[in-house]
């Protein structure tokens, strides 16, 4: 898997890899589909990388991370508790 995802102290913390240097985006969706969040990184080489959001203000829930680069695009569902 190209993504690991975790929340701790109200940070999300998204890990990936890229298998080639690629366009990144990162978005951020509600368990009901509706876009929170975009990150869009841009251009990113190959290997591995990290990205960050404050999450703290969010109400808990499960919410959709989804990373979309030119070749891929993966989703992992995380759960936001208090």
């Amino acid at each position: 898997s190209h993504i690991h995802v975790k929340f701790k102290q109200g940070i999300l913390t998204i890990d990936y890899t890229l298998p080639q240097r690629d366009n990144v985006k990162i978005s951020i969706f509600t368990g009901y589909g509706a876009l929170i969040a975009q990150n869009a990184i841009g251009l990113q080489n190959a290997g591995s990388s990290s990205s960050s959001l404050n999450m703290s203000q969010m109400p808990r829930g499960t919410y959709i991370v989804k990373i979309t680069t030119g070749s891929y695009r993966e989703a992992r569902p995380i759960n936001i508790t208090r």
